[in-house]
């Protein structure tokens, strides 16, 4: 399986794990360049729910508003967490 990159989209060996612990990570230090490839990839898979709460802060950010960001992005790393860790029980 080919590791995770940022923007990376759906393929037959896509690393979906690689993807939501960069999720898990993903902070308001980030570029919102990064932020936009790594909601890409959570679009193009499907992981609308996720996907949500980065959309969110992302549009936070572009608008100056980096607390109400932090706590999208906050929002959006447990939703990441709890996909995680719902494969693994």
């Amino acid at each position: 399986m080919k590791k995770y990159q940022l923007g990376d989209t759906w393929s037959e060996d896509f690393d979906y794990d690689g993807m939501l612990q960069k999720g898990e990570i993903a902070g308001v230090h980030w570029p919102i360049e990064d932020l936009e490839k790594l909601y890409t990839s959570f679009e193009d898979v499907n992981y609308h729910r996720e996907a949500g709460y980065l959309y969110a802060a992302i549009q936070e950010l572009k608008s100056g508003n980096k607390v109400q960001a932090g706590d999208d992005l906050e929002d959006f790393n447990n939703e990441c967490t709890k996909t995680l860790t719902g494969w693994n029980v």
